[in-house]
């Protein structure tokens, strides 16, 4: 592990980081002990030890799953919408890195937020995607890139197919947005 040095003015702050960062691990860790009893989580243990994926994957994150697919769908949430509810961090961690990528850090969270919520009020209730830029409040609203409904739908959709093993879709939204200046990668 690489040692970073920090200089005399940003060590308070690095101490305050590094402490943050011990008790979200502490709390982490303080969860799993308060349940770390349970049969399942005990065969995870021993899976993680042993490096199965599968099993970890079947003892632990499926049960999530289905509980969550159960969730939503009792909502009547289906399709491209459910997908985008269950697999919320992936959505937006690829919406916030295209808002990045095109135009900067600033409220890229903010778009990728506004973005996913327009879509699934599309998806939902059936409401295509506008913008008001006259409005009294604008720094959420995408720029130059991921603009038009369409454009943004097609993009979740190929999120979608590529989390089912289909990348074509994926590639093609992807290059349509980097058209636009704003493809990952780039």
């Amino acid at each position: 592990m690489t040692s970073t040095k920090h200089s005399d003015e940003n060590e308070p702050v690095a101490q305050v980081l590094e402490g943050l960062m011990a008790a979200a691990q502490a709390q982490s860790e303080a969860s799993y002990q308060a349940v770390s009893g349970l049969p399942a989580l005990q065969r995870a243990h021993a899976a993680a030890k042993n490096l199965d994926a599968t099993r970890l994957w079947a003892e632990v994150v499926f049960p999530f799953e289905k509980l969550l697919d159960g969730l939503i769908a009792s909502a009547g949430i289906r399709g491209t919408a459910a997908f985008a509810l269950k697999r919320y961090r992936f959505v937006i961690c690829h919406l916030k890195e295209i808002f990045t990528r095109a135009e900067g850090h600033m409220f890229c969270a903010d778009k990728a937020e506004t973005v996913l919520y327009k879509a699934l009020s599309f998806y939902v209730k059936g409401e295509r995607i506008t913008w008001n830029p006259e409005g009294k409040t604008t720094y959420n609203i995408p720029k130059r890139v991921l603009i038009e409904h369409d454009d943004i739908i097609a993009f979740l959709d190929a999120l979608y197919a590529l989390e089912y093993g289909s990348p074509d879709k994926y590639l093609q939204a992807l290059g349509a947005i980097s058209k636009q200046g704003a493809a990952p990668g780039k």
